[in-house]
């Protein structure tokens, strides 16, 4: 899950539309690890300033009343990209903790195996004359 940048915006719009991709690009939320750290990466669009009227009119609904809303779509969209990256990203977690524990057994069958008594060792070159 190291897709950063340009090829994670690519896969956010293969899975949930280029609109999501525009909204986390324009908060620099470039990475797997900084979507999730975010804890709405909607809440940027109740904010006002001139820098997001194009986004919110590619992403939301205005009201009578000037307030937007995400576009039902988008946000079903994001909740369900959220889930996928958080699944994969336990899965991955389990799957190197399960390698670190093969290799630390590994590791100390390997280490059991060098160890040799040295009273059998010395046996071996010097055979006992019985």
């Amino acid at each position: 899950m190291d897709l950063r940048d340009e090829a994670f915006y690519d896969f956010i719009r293969q899975f949930s539309w280029k609109k999501v991709a525009e909204l986390l690009s324009f908060q620099e939320c470039n990475g797997v690890d900084s979507f999730l750290g975010c804890e709405d990466v909607t809440a940027v669009l109740q904010l006002k300033s001139d820098q997001l009227n194009e986004l919110k009119k590619n992403t939301c609904i205005t009201l009578s009343d000037g307030s937007v809303v995400l576009l039902p779509g988008l946000e079903s969209s994001i909740i369900n990209l959220k889930k996928v990256l958080k699944k994969k990203r336990e899965e991955i977690n389990k799957q190197a903790e399960r390698l670190h524990a093969i290799n630390s057994s590994m590791s100390l069958a390997t280490s059991s195996a060098l160890i040799i008594p040295t009273q059998n060792f010395s046996s071996i070159f010097h055979p006992s004359t019985h």
